[in-house]
């Protein structure tokens, strides 16, 4: 068995998302023990947004079963679709699995909104990229996110597949069990049988 971190590492220099919290660190000494109390954004590094990152009252991690995030994962290389990923640049066999991860070549790069809707009109439960966002970092009105949490697909963002190639795989990426909070970092591996 072949255990692979696709995790981002997370310190004070993780880059956040424009106009989030980067990690804040405050070292609490009480004798001979050491605690720490953090602030930071729940996007920080590899994350999994969930719907009520666009709405009160829409699921949140509490709401999902660890089955969602555990599970066959196909990692597609989509790294020669340039920065915006679309419908033809994924396998057909892509679609039929519910979780998907996108290897991508472009720290900018996102999926189309067609994409995205192909994806929420199949038995798709996660799909993960390996950018900050599911959308281009040019996008303004985050289509992409809408139309896959609005499906109830969860997002899982920044994960390192620069050394994985594309194929089967089984992934690990379960959220804090958060109530009321969109998004939560998560330590990400994937396993090769």
């Amino acid at each position: 068995m072949n255990i692979i971190d696709i995790s981002m590492t997370v310190n004070r220099n993780t880059p956040v998302f424009k106009g989030d919290t980067p990690l804040c660190i405050d070292y609490l000494s009480f004798g001979q023990i050491n605690t720490s109390e953090i602030k930071v954004t729940p996007h920080v590094g590899t994350h999994i947004d969930l719907p009520y990152h666009f709405g009160h009252g829409l699921p949140g991690a509490q709401n999902y079963s660890i089955e969602t995030f555990v599970g066959s994962a196909y990692v597609a290389d989509v790294s020669q679709a340039g920065k915006l990923i679309n419908i033809r640049d994924l396998p057909a066999s892509a679609f039929n699995y519910q979780r998907i991860l996108l290897k991508t070549n472009h720290r900018e790069a996102g999926i189309s909104k067609e994409l995205a809707d192909e994806l929420a009109g199949h038995d798709v439960r996660l799909v993960g990229i390996s950018t900050a966002s599911i959308d281009p970092e040019v996008s303004i009105h985050f289509e992409a996110h809408h139309a896959l949490l609005s499906n109830g697909i969860c997002i899982l963002e920044n994960i390192c597949l620069q050394d994985i190639e594309a194929g089967l795989y089984e992934l690990h990426a379960v959220p804090l069990k958060w109530e009321e909070i969109e998004a939560s970092p998560v330590r990400a591996y994937l396993i090769k049988r």
